[in-house]
């Protein structure tokens, strides 16, 4: 999976393969499936929670309580290792430097939240009519006109 995005005007290639997430293992000492994950089951159940409490809770409430509870450690992460990863951004300054020098903070959080988003539906696995489970790519290309 690939997408372009630009941070503080600056283009860079995210890409999320086998190179991403060993990248992220290793500078991280951590698996960045189980993060994204963690941060999907947390999501889940701040859905569950605010339906129960807030039941006329509307879609921009729902927003903010979502994004106010996305871990930016995790963005961050995930962000800066698609980067990496990319054969296409020349060069990649180490993670710290990367953050620091991030201007436009909100931003680059929306585009690490939807980037992350894109990985969870990307990697999601369907199970059909007859049962048989195949990923989101699968499907698509099942759906293209003949």
């Amino acid at each position: 999976m690939e997408k372009t995005v630009k941070i503080d005007g600056k283009q860079y290639t995210l890409v999320y393969k086998g190179k991403t997430e060993r990248i992220y293992r290793e500078q991280f000492h951590s698996d960045m499936t189980a993060d994204i994950a963690e941060i999907q089951w947390t999501q889940n159940q701040i859905m569950e929670r605010t339906k129960k409490e807030l039941p006329n809770a509307d879609n921009e409430m729902i927003g903010i309580l979502l994004t106010r509870n996305m871990p930016s450690e995790t963005l961050e992460r995930v962000m800066w290792a698609s980067i990496k990863a990319s054969n296409k951004n020349k060069k990649v300054k180490p993670f710290e430097s990367f953050v620091d020098d991030i201007e436009d903070y909100m931003s680059f959080r929306q585009e690490a939240m939807t980037w992350i988003y894109n990985i969870l539906i990307g990697s999601e696995s369907i199970v059909d009519i007859d049962g048989k489970e195949t990923s989101s790519e699968e499907e698509k290309d099942t759906k293209k006109p003949i």
